[in-house]
């Protein structure tokens, strides 16, 4: 299961482009909580508030699922990004 309803390659594709564009390292996903990794790259988005809300969206749905203190990449390698 993915943290969206929708295409899952689809999410995979656009989180693997966030981390490539925002320049979220392996060190980064390692030490970041879910939470604390969306909320960088909320604030990486600036002005973009389309990538902002889509963010934004994917917090709080890791907030209902609980997976908001994980580590980033722990959850990230689980759901096949």
């Amino acid at each position: 299961d993915t943290l969206f309803t929708g295409d899952p390659e689809q999410f995979k594709t656009q989180v693997r482009e966030w981390i490539d564009l925002f320049g979220v390292s392996s060190e980064d996903l390692k030490n970041l909580s879910l939470a604390a990794l969306l909320t960088r790259l909320m604030s990486e988005a600036g002005n973009d508030e389309g990538t902002r809300s889509k963010l934004g969206s994917l917090l709080g749905a890791a907030q209902r699922f609980g997976l908001d203190g994980d580590p980033a990449g722990s959850v990230l390698k689980r759901l096949g990004v």
